[in-house]
Order: C-alpha cells, then sequence, then structure tokens
C-alpha cells in the first residue's frame, strides 16, 4: 500500500542520525518536550478561541480584532512548536535540522495554500 506522503516527509527523514544519546542530552530533550507539550496547549486553546470567534463574527471581517489575534497566536504557537523541534534534533546530533524544517515549512506552507485555493474554487469564493 503506497504512503500518503505529499510533502516527502519520508525522505527527508531517511538520512537523519542520532548520535548524542548520553543521560545529560537525553535530559535536555525531555525538559523541551515539556515545553512543547506546553505549548500544544496553547495551540490547542488558540485553535479554540479562533473557532469561536471566527463563529460568531460579522458578515465583515475587521482587520484588527479577536480573530485576527487568535490567527495570529495559532500561528506564533506552531512557529513555536517548530523551534522545539529544532532544538531537540540539534541536541540528538540531527544538524540538518534547520534546513530539513526549512524545506517541511515551506511545502506545508504550499500544500496548505493549494488545499486552501481548491475548497474556495469550490464553493465559489474569491480572493479579495
Amino acid at each position: 500500500m503506497p504512503v500518503n506522503d505529499p510533502m516527502g516527509v519520508r525522505a527527508l527523514t531517511a538520512a537523519i542520525k542520532l548520535e548524542n544519546y548520553d543521560k545529560k542530552s537525553r535530559q535536555l530533550a525531555i525538559n523541551e518536550l515539556a515545553r512543547m507539550q506546553r505549548e500544544i496547549h496553547r495551540l490547542q486553546a488558540a485553535a479554540s478561541r479562533l473557532t469561536a470567534d471566527l463563529q460568531s463574527a460579522s458578515p465583515s471581517m475587521q482587520t484588527v480584532g479577536p480573530a485576527v489575534h487568535a490567527l495570529e497566536a495559532t500561528r506564533d504557537w506552531v512557529v513555536s512548536l517548530v523551534e522545539c523541534q529544532g532544538y531537540i534534533s540539534y541536541v540528538f546530533g540531527e544538524f540538518d535540522a534547520n534546513y530539513r524544517v526549512q524545506i517541511l515549512s515551506d511545502r506545508a506552507v504550499t500544500q496548505g495554500r493549494e488545499r486552501a485555493r481548491k475548497d474556495m474554487d469550490a464553493q465559489g469564493i474569491g480572493r479579495k
């Protein structure tokens, strides 16, 4: 069965070789994973606020307001999670982490935009 991998994640992860397995490195990673888990909760809260704001918003969205702030918050927490991943990867000796994350982030944004464009086209929604 073929694997659905539109962003080519598998090709980039095949080259990862982790080197630092000592106790101090593992503890650094554990600490960063705790931070990552806290930030996942913050991302979930921001996504919930954005959902609530969009469900109650008037048809003409403000350029500055609760929905815009909530959208920025979801973006900021996602970026923070990417930073955590870079930290953990570097601790374990995956020195190309920034390169890989940059490639995958670019691919993810492009794919998200393409999916949004298709969905908007299907709904007859034009960009302003």
